[in-house]
């Protein structure tokens, strides 16, 4: 009878966290990059974003509306021609109707020495303030690590 079966599941070969938390911006990310069983690998980025948290604490303000826009992208050390395509995965966006959403993007990587992963996150904010002027306003958070 033939080996048939499963292949083993994908090691963990590192990590690595971000967070940046501006007044009306709130951003947190883990990376995890895995290698399959045939040697390719891939990289995990599970992030977490908050928008119009400023706003919505003050009693002064009624936030009516937050709009996301989450931007994921891994590079890694690459020597090519001026102009040359690095070969790097296209970077992940989201759009997000709402005040907080959290995602995980993942992407397929060749083997290299470390990996960079970035996060990014605009925010706007339209609000009412004393009930009476309406408003809008933007933030955004970043924060990047690095596999090796």
């Amino acid at each position: 009878m033939g080996g048939g079966g499963l292949p083993p599941p994908p090691v963990v070969l590192g990590s690595c966290t971000g967070s940046d938390t501006q007044p009306n911006a709130i951003l947190s990310m883990e990376a995890t990059l895995y290698e399959r069983y045939d040697e390719t690998r891939y990289i995990e980025v599970y992030w977490n974003a908050g928008g119009c948290l400023g706003y919505n604490e003050d009693p002064d303000y009624i936030v009516t509306s937050c709009n996301l826009t989450v931007k994921s992208m891994v590079s890694w050390p690459v020597i090519t021609p001026p102009g040359g395509d690095p070969g790097y995965p296209d970077p992940i966006v989201h759009e997000i109707d709402g005040c907080m959403a959290s995602n995980t993007d993942v992407f397929e990587v060749i083997p290299a020495d470390y990996y960079i992963i970035e996060v990014t996150l605009n925010v706007g904010c339209w609000f009412v303030f004393k009930l009476i002027v309406p408003g809008y306003d933007s933030d955004s958070a970043s924060c990047s690590c690095m596999i090796d």
